[in-house]
């Protein structure tokens, strides 16, 4: 499987596994091949409903554009041999100076 497969299985499956959470703003953040394992590690990044301030001043100023707060990560490991899908785990990011 090569990298642009991989990272659009990750997307599809989080995409179909969070459905019912509305997620928006679903992007690519990371990839990474794991020679011992031989799967891919995926991190996709998205937005869920409630990490949305309501009426925020970019929103109201913006006319209308959505302004968000935390993003939510997870890596997706997938088995290089046949796409499957083996885990879904939650990364987190250390805040920057």
């Amino acid at each position: 499987m090569d990298v642009r497969k991989a990272a659009q299985t990750a997307k599809d499956y989080l995409t179909k596994i969070f459905a019912d959470e509305q997620i928006t703003h679903v992007g690519l953040e990371e990839v990474e091949f794991d020679n011992f394992s031989e799967s891919w590690k995926i991190t996709i990044g998205f937005f869920r409903p409630w990490e949305r301030p309501a009426g925020s001043v970019l929103e109201t100023a913006f006319g209308g554009l959505p302004a968000y707060g935390k993003r939510s990560f997870k890596v997706v490991r997938i088995r290089d041999e046949d796409g499957e899908v083996t885990s879904i785990t939650d990364r987190f990011l250390e805040a920057s100076n």
